[in-house]
């Protein structure tokens, strides 16, 4: 990103922050530990233009799994050659093997107990009318479908399956089933970095929500937009857990050197070049 459109996005970013953010305590630019909740206030600011359903955002949830939070909403990075925009969650770094539990009461509607080139292991649990919940990359799962949950109870655990370049938990809230897990994570992956209006509709860092109708990705034509089939509404998490307080993040950044942590596990091979563009496009 060059100094340009770093001072543009600052500039956004800065308008977005509302005015009870600004007193917080700001977070540091590589992650916020989990581990150790604090208070949290009431007002939730929601996006410009919030989406249509639903307006109240819960704010009582707990948090999945006890561990670093290395990935924001809406954050956006470079990865080998290919631009990560919007995150669609939040990842949440701990150890291996660790128990997942779920944010809230709830019902199992989605089961995916196999690898991918994605999530991984993954379920979607519903915690409320238009609020769902998808727990990704984990390397166990101990529920079945339609079981209904407690706040708390064991899910699952924590892995490194499908995308994952380090053990970690990818949690997001959508306002209905995804439909081929809507935006795989990023609602913009493509060779170029997004620029002007386009910077600031795929990097939306401290926002409450993003209505996204279409993702875009890279495709030998170039980057282009894919409709959606059922638009989705997807929330930052960080607003909805208790005794938590949401600290705005300054800048987009790069989470845990994931380049070097990917090709630091054994089980995988180190690669004797860096992969191009064209190699590690997306679907």
């Amino acid at each position: 990103m060059n100094k340009k459109h770093l001072a543009f996005l600052s500039l956004f970013l800065f308008l977005q922050i509302p005015a009870w953010a600004l007193n917080a305590s700001k977070s540091s630019l590589g992650t916020t530990d989990t581990s150790k909740p604090v208070s949290k206030s009431s007002s939730v600011p929601s996006e410009k233009g919030p989406p249509k359903q639903p307006q109240k955002l819960p704010q009582n949830w707990q948090i999945p799994v006890q561990g670093k939070l290395t990935n924001p909403f809406g954050n956006g990075y470079w990865y080998y050659g290919i631009y990560r925009g919007g995150h669609t969650g939040i990842d949440i770094k701990a150890a291996a093997g660790a128990p997942v539990v779920s944010a809230a009461s709830g019902k199992v509607v989605m089961i995916h107990d196999y690898q991918d080139r994605r999530y991984g292991r993954y379920i979607v649990i519903q915690h409320a009318p238009g609020f769902y919940a998808l727990y990704g990359h984990m390397s166990g799962i101990h529920v079945k479908i339609n079981q209904d949950l407690k706040m708390g109870q064991r899910i699952g655990d924590v892995g490194i399956t499908g995308a994952a370049g380090y053990p970690h938990v990818h949690f997001e809230v959508m306002n209905q089933v995804p439909v081929r897990d809507g935006a795989w994570g990023y609602a913009y992956i493509c060779s170029k970095q997004p620029v002007g209006q386009d910077l600031l509709h795929f990097n939306f860092l401290n926002l409450a929500a993003r209505e996204m109708p279409a993702i875009r990705r890279q495709r030998v034509n170039g980057c282009s937009d894919i409709p959606l089939r059922s638009p989705l509404v997807y929330y930052n998490p960080e607003y909805f857990f208790g005794n938590y307080q949401f600290k705005p993040w300054l800048s987009e950044f790069q989470p845990e050197n994931e380049e070097v942590a990917r090709w630091r596990n054994p089980q995988r091979t180190v690669p004797k070049t860096r992969p191009s563009a064209s190699a590690k496009s997306e679907p």
